[in-house]
């Protein structure tokens, strides 16, 4: 089921940056918001498809986490700079590794990238910065996307420790996003949690044991 994450989240972007070339069209725009309803409850029911299937089968195997991140960024980055949002990269100039599977990390990017370009919307334009870091052999790797947008009260960051299946701060979620994440990162032996204030924007903390 999860292979076909990664092509709905990519017709996604380019439904909503069709809907922003046609917003002053209303009814190209109505049909668009029509198909672009349909495929999130698509996601929705294969998001919770995963929840509820067996792990995957796939051996694991050793990941360059530097790929799987400028993969993701290539996927979304033009569309999320068509809607003013703009990706930043910082990478370490040597190669980070860990065990696992490439396209579900690449789903939990694309998971936290979308949460932090919801938050950003609101705003006419704003920046998520995607810094990986991994200091010593001893230490995990550490992935931060960080968005400057709404940010979190400590009520909601609170409720995010909880580890809630279908937590969101958002009217239309379901939370579908942040429990597959953590679910995927769980099956990585890695962790997710969030850093940030209201009106300061929002960090997605990840930390993954490194291959020696």
């Amino acid at each position: 089921v999860h292979e076909t994450s990664n092509p709905l989240s990519a017709m996604m972007a380019h439904l909503e940056m069709l809907q922003s070339d046609f917003a002053q069209d209303p009814m190209v725009s109505n049909r668009l918001k029509v198909l672009m309803s349909h495929l999130e409850r698509v996601i929705g029911i294969l998001t919770h498809a995963r929840q509820v299937a067996l792990p995957p089968s796939e051996e694991p195997e050793p990941v360059r986490v530097v790929d799987t991140l400028r993969s993701v960024v290539s996927l979304v980055g033009s569309h999320y700079r068509t809607m003013g949002v703009l990706l930043t990269l910082e990478l370490p100039s040597r190669e980070v590794v860990v065990t696992g599977s490439a396209p579900r990390l690449q789903q939990v990017w694309l998971n936290l990238l979308k949460n932090g370009f919801d938050a950003i919307k609101a705003k006419p334009s704003g920046t998520i910065n995607i810094k990986l870091t991994h200091r010593t052999p001893m230490e995990p790797v550490e992935v931060r996307i960080t968005d400057d947008g709404i940010g979190m009260s400590p009520e909601v960051l609170e409720k995010l420790k909880e580890e809630p299946d279908f937590f969101t701060t958002k009217p239309e979620g379901l939370g579908l996003g942040i429990a597959e994440s953590r679910r995927i990162l769980r099956e990585h032996h890695g962790t997710l949690h969030y850093e940030g204030r209201p009106g300061k924007g929002t960090t997605a903390v990840v930390r993954l044991p490194a291959v020696s």
